[in-house]
């Protein structure tokens, strides 16, 4: 039975899974143009000459709900655009996200998306982030756009608000 698996970046560079005509994999354009070295650009044309991988956009409600549950984690300041839209797909498609990021996977955990590591392995704990002053201490909301403490001046760093064991 053919797998899908939705790839990012990391998933082309390290994963060890390709082997064309097995699986299938679905990617956003983005990611496409953010593989540069020769080695994966080699396993991006097998993939493409082999039938097995289509690149295409996810659809914008698709995208909104990853947006919605990656502010919901803390995550969505570290997660970029193209992150989104591979998670965006994967949602889409019922698919296996394939990535190292670990944002994503954060985000994948809470959305009960399954996710599998191309090399680094899977995060152990799902963290739910906050930010907070490195000098006062106060807390900041997760839309907190600003680098600096409105009362102190110190930055603002992200910090795991909430750290729950990941079930296997």
């Amino acid at each position: 039975m053919k797998k899908c698996f939705v790839l990012d970046a990391s998933g082309i560079i390290n994963s060890p899974l390709f082997s064309p005509g097995n699986d299938c994999f679905l990617c956003p354009p983005e990611v496409i143009s953010e593989i540069r070295d020769s080695h994966s650009r080699s396993i991006l044309e097998a993939l493409k000459a082999s039938g097995n991988l289509e690149v295409r956009e996810p659809l914008s409600d698709s995208v909104e709900s990853v947006l919605k549950q990656a502010r919901s984690t803390g995550d969505v300041s570290v997660l970029s655009e193209t992150d989104v839209k591979v998670f965006a797909l994967a949602i889409e498609t019922g698919s296996v996200l394939l990535s190292d990021d670990f944002a994503l996977q954060n985000v994948a955990l809470k959305m009960n998306v399954c996710v599998l590591s191309a090399s680094h392995g899977e995060i152990k704990r799902k963290v739910s982030w906050g930010f907070r002053c490195e000098g006062c201490n106060r807390k900041f909301p997760l839309d907190y756009k600003e680098k600096t403490c409105s009362v102190c001046g110190s930055k603002i760093k992200r910090y795991a608000k909430r750290v729950f064991r990941r079930r296997q």
